[in-house]
């Protein structure tokens, strides 16, 4: 369940119970339907309750209704009857009460981080991410390939130049990879084809550089280092509706790259953690 269904919850919870007791201040407003203690059910109540069941067909005929208003009317009898119970005024309530509205306000806070993040990327977009169709053109008519390779990538110089030896004196890189399956520390796959800018920027221009079947490496990227296989090399239709929209993407990803690197330089950013470098 996502944040944002979370947070829908909790203020619907809080709005189930609070609203009991408004309905009495409302009554003389609204059609009431039935009395309960010194509560009172009105129509516009039923009506919400019957949205949030999504029953409207069976809640609309007259035995619907009155079915729906019992368990309406027994719903509220119990929660009168908690409420002058000694569960109300107990210190277990009392923190549970506590630790929900904690909770409650946590997510909250994470919810407008996300909605103010959400519209300043949006605003972002707009003023320093903005990739016009020529733009796009121009990129493709400099760039109409796409590339597909596998590679293995080490954490250590010594374990990538022994992966490279292995493959340039023939070895294919899934019987390579059978010598590391218990190494969490070296990764082989299979990237699909790919457009230039697609890539990390170190892994660019060395792979599109290569012949296919030509081994590459090794490359050092922050995810460590890198031994390639080119598989293949082929033009693409530069005027195919999904190859004009990733490269829009690959541009708007270098703008919003070059962003992220200003703010890096006005926060300061420092990988502390040496498992993390």
């Amino acid at each position: 369940m996502n944040l944002i269904n979370v947070i829908k919850i909790i203020i619907l919870g809080i709005y189930f119970f609070s609203s009991f007791s408004c309905h009495k201040k409302e009554k003389d407003k609204e059609r009431v339907i039935a009395r309960v203690g010194n509560t009172y059910i009105t129509e516009s109540y039923i009506n919400e309750k019957i949205i949030e069941t999504g029953e409207f067909d069976y809640l609309r005929t007259k035995i619907g209704k009155k079915q729906f208003l019992d368990v309406l009317i027994n719903e509220r009898l119990l929660k009168l009857a908690a409420e002058n119970s000694s569960i109300s005024t107990s210190k277990e309530y009392k923190a549970e009460v506590k630790r929900i509205e904690d909770e409650f306000n946590r997510r909250l806070e994470e919810y407008k981080s996300m909605l103010l993040t959400k519209m300043w990327l949006e605003k972002i977009r707009k003023e320093k991410v903005l990739i016009t169709e020529k733009d796009v053109d121009e990129y493709l008519s400099k760039y109409p390939y796409t590339v597909s390779f596998e590679q293995a990538i080490a954490i250590d110089y010594e374990t990538a130049q022994s992966i490279y030896k292995s493959a340039k004196n023939g070895l294919s890189f899934e019987r390579i990879s059978s010598n590391y399956r218990e190494n969490s520390n070296v990764v082989f796959n299979k990237i699909p084809p790919v457009l230039y800018g697609e890539l990390m920027d170190e892994l660019n221009d060395i792979v599109f550089k290569l012949n296919v079947q030509e081994i590459g490496g090794i490359v050092k990227t922050k995810l460590g280092y890198h031994v390639i296989k080119k598989l293949s090399h082929s033009r693409v239709d530069i005027k195919d509706t999904k190859i004009k929209e990733r490269a829009k993407r690959v541009l708007e990803k270098k703008k919003f790259d070059e962003y992220l690197s200003e703010l890096e330089r006005k926060y300061s950013v420092e990988v502390i953690d040496e498992e993390y470098k």
